[in-house]
C-alpha cells in the first residue's frame, strides 16, 4: 500500500496576510468586532485566535505578522470587557431602580 504525502510550502510569496496560512482565523476588522455584542461569540472568536497563535506563532513572527492577529486578539478581549462592564452598570441601575 503507498501513501501520498502533500506538502504546501509557506514563504512569504505565498502568505500577504495572516489569513493566508491554513487554519486561520476569519478576519475580523475593528468595526466587525465592534458590531458583535454576544459575549459566547467574542469568546469564542478568542479562542480561535488564541488557538491560531498558539499553533503558527513561530510562522507568524517569521512572516513579521504575528502583531496584526495580537492586535484583532486585544481587541476582541476588550469588547469582552466593555460588555461586561456595561451589563454590570446596566445590573446596578436596575438595582437601584428597585430599591427606589
Amino acid at each position: 500500500m503507498t501513501t501520498t504525502l502533500t506538502v504546501r510550502a509557506i514563504s512569504p510569496r505565498t502568505i500577504r496576510r495572516p489569513y493566508d496560512l491554513p487554519d486561520s482565523p476569519k478576519h475580523l476588522s475593528k468595526e466587525d468586532i465592534e458590531k458583535i455584542t454576544n459575549i459566547d461569540v467574542l469568546k469564542e472568536k478568542e479562542k480561535q485566535y488564541d488557538e491560531f497563535l498558539d499553533k503558527k506563532w513561530h510562522v507568524l513572527l517569521l512572516l513579521d505578522q504575528a502583531e496584526e492577529v495580537l492586535e484583532i486578539r486585544d481587541l476582541i478581549i476588550f469588547r469582552i470587557i466593555v460588555i461586561e462592564r456595561e451589563r454590570r452598570e446596566m445590573f446596578k441601575k436596575m438595582l437601584n431602580f428597585i430599591s427606589i
